[in-house]
Formats: structure tokens, sequence, C-alpha cells
């Protein structure tokens, strides 16, 4: 599992659930609060995979913070939770970033 920092982003690539399920919210607020963070999942998504990424949401949501998830093969997802963000490629997870970046400075600027 491969861990890069770069531009307030942290990028997860390869982790295996173990790792994931390693970090309790605790940890990844003191950890990951204010950044903006990918997730790369190359393995099954389970209903406990789902809920430790939606609590990982929520946490960096309330710091106006995202975290997105890149899933190569998508056609699974239509019945995970609305709020969680999946795209296909890490160049999909950088553009959705500096467009919520784009956007958080516009509503402060406003």
């Amino acid at each position: 599992m491969i861990i890069e920092q770069k531009n307030k982003i942290i990028y997860f690539k390869n982790p295996n659930f173990n790792f994931i399920k390693s970090l309790d919210l605790i940890s990844f607020k003191k950890k990951y609060n204010n950044y903006d963070v990918i997730l790369e999942i190359n393995f099954s998504i389970t209903s406990d995979l789902i809920r430790i990424i939606f609590n990982w949401n929520e946490v960096l949501q309330k710091n106006n913070r995202v975290l997105i998830n890149v899933v190569q093969s998508m056609n699974k997802l239509s019945e995970i939770n609305e709020s969680l963000i999946f795209v296909p490629t890490y160049h999909e997870a950088i553009d959705f970033i500096e467009l919520e970046r784009i956007n958080r400075d516009l509503s402060f600027n406003l």
C-alpha cells in the first residue's frame, strides 16, 4: 500500500481492507482531517467497507474536504449510498477535487 501526500491531498493507493479497518475514526480524524482524500479500492466492496468510508466522508465534510473513491468496476455501485463519490480513475478523482476546491473558494468569496 502506498500513501502519497501532495497539494493537501492524501492518496491511498492499493490499500487492503485490513489497513482501512485499522484506521479507526479517531486516528483518521487526527491524521487526515484537513486533507482531501483519494481512496483506491481494488478489492470487494462490502457493507463493512461502505460503513467505514461513509464515516470517513462525514469527518471530511465537516471540514469542507472530500473523499473520492477510485473504483475501476463501477457496475456494482448502484445500491451504495449516494453521498459517497466514486470515479473510475485517479485523474478523475484529481479533477473532482480541483472542482470542489474552486467551489469552496467561490463560496468563501461571496
